[in-house]
Order: C-alpha cells, then structure tokens, then sequence
C-alpha cells in the first residue's frame, strides 16, 4: 500500500522535511479508525537544520 501512496507524491515535495509529512511508515501500514492530520508548526527547516531529519 505504502509503495502506491509515494506515487502519488510530487517530487517537488521529496525534500521538504518535516514540512509536508511529519509521520512515519507505521502511521501508514494498516488501517486505523482515526487519523489526525494538522499543520506541524515546528518551525523552519534553514532555521533549524541541525535538528531536520531529511
């Protein structure tokens, strides 16, 4: 399932760390009643580089 979702991505969107999705894998992997999605205010990632995950 995950390898047709990330099809679906726009490559514009590839480096866009913790920007765009802030879940991992697991959140992805089977099916669950509830899913939060929000807006991740955690900052800049220039600003904040060091602690970015790309």
């Amino acid at each position: 399932m995950i390898e047709q979702f990330v099809k679906l991505i726009p490559k514009t969107w590839l480096n866009q760390s913790g920007q765009v999705f802030y879940s991992g894998r697991l959140a992805f992997s089977r099916p669950c009643p509830l899913y939060l999605l929000g807006l991740n205010p955690g900052g800049s990632a220039e600003e904040q580089a060091g602690e970015t995950i790309v």
